[in-house]
């Protein structure tokens, strides 16, 4: 875990947590993978969740090691655009024109000047052994990607887009619907669909502007679309790679 705290018993569902380093979750969840497979357990999985500071940036060199080395981890980012754990500075998956408390929006500069990574290329570029995209806003098809994982015998990395209220300035409740808006923003045609707001269009918090994510191999019946094929590997779903 990176900036998530677990207690076990009442916290953790019956399985130990570790709090990891900020940039060390996936190098840490290495060491374990190892640990494991010298002690003989079977049937053991590794989960290790991180934000998408502690993953596209900080934590990029330790996520992209154990691809390297098809490590039998499961790596899940929680994506809320910027580093809101410690106060809404942008991060590397902050979309461009997002306003954050570095990139803050005014008459020169309106927001973040850089486009968000695409950390689903950019793992599916390494030959990871499974990835795939998801949203909180729906969380059966999340589900149904972690079940998944559970079966490959390697790297799996799940990308999960989840609002945050106080750096997205929008309330508690509308959490779940704005991830079905980005959903369907970024699927809705069955493609990549970009979204434009001008500067007085902006909100209190942070703006998201989803941007280059790929269609899911499961859509909920409000966004689906056609399957497309991964630039990477013909015929594989967007969405999920391989």
């Amino acid at each position: 875990m990176a900036a998530v705290g677990f207690i076990y018993p009442q916290l953790a569902f019956a399985s130990n947590a570790i709090i990891s380093t900020f940039p060390g979750t996936a190098s840490m969840m290495s060491g374990i993978a190892a640990g494991v497979r010298a002690l003989g357990i079977p049937d053991c999985h590794v989960v290790g969740f991180a934000g998408d500071g502690g993953t596209a940036d900080i934590g990029l060199q330790a996520l992209s090691g154990a691809i390297d080395r098809h490590d039998r981890i499961i790596y899940i980012c929680y994506d809320n655009e910027a580093y809101m754990n410690t106060g809404v500075q942008k991060s590397g998956l902050t979309p461009f024109g997002a306003r954050t408390s570095t990139t803050p929006a005014g008459q020169r500069v309106r927001g973040s000047v850089t486009r968000k990574k695409n950390m689903f290329e950019v793992v599916a570029a390494h030959g990871i052994d499974y990835a795939a995209t998801a949203s909180v806003g729906y969380p059966q098809d999340f589900l149904n990607k972690v079940n998944k994982a559970k079966s490959v015998n390697g790297t799996s990395y799940i990308h999960v887009f989840a609002p945050c209220p106080t750096g997205w300035g929008a309330e508690t409740d509308l959490s779940i619907e704005l991830g079905k808006k980005w959903w369907t923003a970024a699927f809705g045609t069955g493609g990549i669909r970009r979204r434009t707001v001008s500067a007085q269009s902006q909100p209190e918090g942070i703006h998201s502007n989803p941007v280059l994510f790929r269609e899911a191999d499961t859509l909920p019946p409000s966004s689906a679309g056609r399957r497309g094929t991964h630039h990477a590997r013909a015929g594989s779903a967007l969405g999920t790679y391989p």
